[in-house]
C-alpha cells in the first residue's frame, strides 16, 4: 500500500507518481526498483508507447502499464497463466502462477 500517490490526467498520458512507500510484505519494486522503477513513468498501451525502450513492451508482455525499461511489477499480465513474466520480481517470477491482484484509488 502507497500512502501518497497521484496519477495525472490524459494531458500527460496517465503519468504515475508515488511517494511515501506502503507496508505490506512484497519488496517495494514500483518506487525503488532502479532502471525499471515505475514512478515518473506514463502509462503504455500497445498503441501508445511511453516506455524506456526501443521496443514495445506493453506489446511484449500482452498489456497496458507504466513500464519503463520493462518492469519488476506488472499486475495487468495474461491472468491464468505461466507464462506471465514477473509480476512482482523477486518473489514472484515468470512461471508464477497468479490468481489476482488489486489496485484500489480512493
Amino acid at each position: 500500500m502507497y500512502h501518497q500517490f497521484y496519477v495525472f490526467g490524459e494531458d500527460l498520458n496517465y503519468k504515475l507518481q508515488l511517494a511515501v512507500p506502503g507496508n505490506g510484505n512484497l519488496d517495494d519494486v514500483l518506487l525503488y526498483s532502479g532502471g525499471l522503477r515505475l514512478t515518473g513513468m506514463q502509462f503504455s498501451t500497445l498503441d501508445v508507447d511511453n516506455d524506456k525502450i526501443s521496443g514495445n513492451c506493453a506489446d511484449g508482455y500482452y498489456g497496458g502499464w507504466w513500464f519503463n525499461s520493462c518492469h519488476d511489477a506488472y499486475l495487468n499480465g495474461p491472468w491464468l497463466s505461466t507464462s506471465w513474466s514477473y509480476p512482482w520480481y523477486s518473489q514472484y517470477t515468470t512461471g508464477t502462477y497468479v490468481n489476482g491482484t488489486s489496485m484500489l484509488i480512493k
